[in-house]
């Protein structure tokens, strides 16, 4: 049986080997237009995107 100790140690390696691997990269949502802006704050409230969420309003 694992105590908490361990486990949280264990997450907390994994989590720095993961944020190593991706050495500074983000991932991002990109919706094109504002008037997709209110549909992609809900998705944003809601968890559907991953990472930063950017509403490009300019070409």
């Amino acid at each position: 049986m694992t105590t908490l100790n361990e486990y949280l140690r264990q997450k907390r390696e994994a989590l720095l080997d993961r944020r190593a691997r991706q050495n500074g990269r983000t991932q991002e949502d990109i919706v094109d237009g504002l008037e997709k802006a209110l549909e992609a704050f809900r998705g944003l409230l809601e968890g559907k995107n991953f990472g930063k969420l950017i509403v490009r309003v300019a070409p």
